[in-house]
């Protein structure tokens, strides 16, 4: 059942939630930088630690040891770069389930098993609910297919941009790059500002390509509100060391030396463009202060961080978007009118916040034996 007053029966789902994941809020609007789910106490004592099958194994063990047989079992279909975000997002979809005393499969599309024939295995298993994690043309797919099977579905993405076939999904959860672009071009200018770089320009260093909704919506809030700065696209190189000499070369320029910022876009570039301003900085003896921003609360993001050698990173909502969606799916289970669309908050995490996050990493961690 599917409307736009569905605010109450997703504020039930917090209810039932709240006593063990602080902080995760299934709110109609927007999730706020304090509503990321807090990890259990301890992550080792857990007894439903899922472990890891082939996609055409069906997935791995139900979520609780406990089950309660009067619950339909539910399933979440992902696909699995192995990667510790996807995880989060299993994570999310696991540890809700858990707290909402439901039985849940999670299905992973690897090992040649297509989205849709995993949505047939599930549902052969006995699952009766889906959520399905959309970030790829086969994920939209599979969305499609659910919906046409006449399943009840909640489609979630943590990044990129939604496809239309997601629109046809019970609920679909997804965070704005819009929305969280313009707060981090904010944070990024203010600081730059205050230090003294009232414009000049900002590197937006990642692999060539990648993550150009993050770019596009980045220009659009300078644009509208910094006008003054301008972004340079510099590709980065295959390791580190290599992206860390060439921001460096880079530096040895005069005239690339007003920089007021860096958004790190891709793994080891946020490193790389610390490492190399040090560096520049001794060898060509000048000054300069970026503000380094990074994307994603990965362990070498949160440790940059946390020593301060970084001002903040973009959080998207990997755990967040799966376990609000998975809180959504029971309430569409329960008979309850949902939202047709829910925004999930990417929060700008700062010094303050990171060991909340780091805590959450370690747990995930733990669970996948990462």
């Amino acid at each position: 059942m599917r409307s736009h007053a569905g605010f109450a029966a997703v504020l039930l789902a917090f209810v039932l939630l709240l006593s063990s994941v602080a902080g995760c809020t299934p709110s109609a609007t927007e999730t706020d930088a304090d509503a990321t789910p807090e990890p259990s106490a301890s992550a080792s004592a857990c007894d439903n630690t899922p472990q890891s099958t082939d996609a055409q194994a069906g997935g791995v063990p139900d979520a609780t040891s406990e089950q309660n047989t009067a619950k339909p079992t539910i399933a979440f279909i992902i696909t699995d770069d192995g990667a510790l975000l996807t995880r989060c997002a299993m994570h999310g979809f696991l540890r809700t389930a858990e707290n909402l005393n439901y039985p849940a499969r999670l299905y992973k599309a690897e090992s040649g098993a297509s989205p849709e024939e995993l949505i047939d295995k599930a549902v052969a298993d006995g699952c009766s609910g889906f959520v399905i994690w959309a970030d790829s043309a086969e994920m939209d797919s599979a969305v499609k297919y659910a919906k046409q099977q006449g399943l009840p579905v909640v489609a979630a993405m943590a990044s990129g941009e939604m496809d239309s076939s997601v629109s046809m999904a019970d609920s679909v959860l997804s965070s704005d790059p819009d929305d969280y672009c313009a707060e981090a071009v904010r944070i990024m200018c203010e600081a730059a500002i205050s230090r003294g770089n009232k414009d000049g320009t900002i590197i937006i260093a990642r692999q060539e390509g990648a993550d150009q909704y993050i770019v596009d919506a980045f220009q659009k809030a300078i644009n509208e509100s910094y006008p003054a700065y301008t972004l340079t696209d510099m590709p980065i190189a295959s390791s580190v060391s290599e992206t860390e000499a060439a921001a460096k070369e880079y530096l040895k320029d005069e005239d690339h030396r007003k920089i007021a910022g860096v958004l790190a876009l891709s793994p080891g570039a946020s490193t790389a463009w610390y490492n190399a301003e040090i560096a520049a900085e001794k060898a060509y003896s000048f000054k300069i202060s970026p503000v380094i921003m990074a994307l994603d609360y990965t362990e070498e993001n949160l440790s940059l961080v946390s020593n301060s050698k970084i001002l903040c990173l973009i959080a998207r909502p990997y755990y967040t978007c799966a376990a609000q969606a998975t809180m959504v799916l029971d309430s569409l289970l329960n008979g309850s009118d949902v939202q047709a669309e829910i925004r999930v908050n990417a929060p700008i995490i700062k010094r303050k916040d990171v060991e909340k996050y780091a805590s959450i990493v370690s747990e995930v961690k733990t669970w996948f034996g990462m």
